[in-house]
């Protein structure tokens, strides 16, 4: 098994969403990467993807919960 999902899995079922690295640093690193992956003049569909996940839980409040937090809009069914 995957050792982020074994580590995080669990954590995501309990709703135990403690920063480990906040979700809004995880964001901004998606965000570097599209901007580089625009300037390089490639397509990113998965990034793109998961960077509208994360601004839908940013958006929802879960900024400074962990980045696993990206799951709880589509948990608690308000997710895009």
């Amino acid at each position: 098994a995957n050792p982020m999902y074994a580590l995080k899995g669990p954590k995501i079922i309990k709703g135990d969403h403690a920063p480990n690295f906040p979700l809004r640093w995880a964001k901004k690193d998606m965000e570097f990467a599209m901007q580089l992956a625009a300037e390089l003049g490639e397509r990113v569909p998965l990034a793109a993807a998961a960077t509208a996940e994360m601004s839908t839980a940013m958006d929802a409040g879960f900024g400074d919960d962990d980045f696993s937090a990206v799951a709880k809009p589509r948990i608690d069914g308000k997710g895009a």
